[in-house]
């Protein structure tokens, strides 16, 4: 007996093989009609580009984090120390280039 060969959706690269001849994909809602699939390895691109958007994801989950934790370390460091303005000043400035950075890996990671 022989194992099936996979069956990627065409979008997104998960493994349909046992699912009903035509349906959604339960992973990105992609219709799909096995018969019209060809079969491929999981070495396939599309598998590739899947890691690819998973890695974007992360990247931009990590960048907003370091954006609310330069936030969370302004605030507190402009109740502690004197000059106030000046803590004040670096921690709208660094919270500016997180949330640009955050929402320009965000837009990327649309595009992959």
């Amino acid at each position: 007996m022989h194992a099936a060969e996979p069956r990627p959706c065409p979008r997104c690269g998960y493994d349909l093989t046992g699912l009903a001849r035509r349906g959604r994909c339960p992973e990105c809602g992609q219709f799909y009609d096995l018969a019209y699939l060809p079969t491929r390895s999981p070495d396939n691109e599309s598998f590739s580009r899947r890691s690819d958007r998973i890695a974007a994801r992360l990247r931009t989950i990590a960048l907003a984090l370091l954006t609310l934790f330069a936030l969370i370390c302004g605030g507190l460091l402009s109740a502690y120390i004197p000059n106030r303005d000046r803590a004040i000043a670096y921690t709208a400035i660094f919270v500016f280039l997180g949330l640009l950075a955050t929402l320009t890996s965000y837009f990327y990671e649309k595009d992959t």
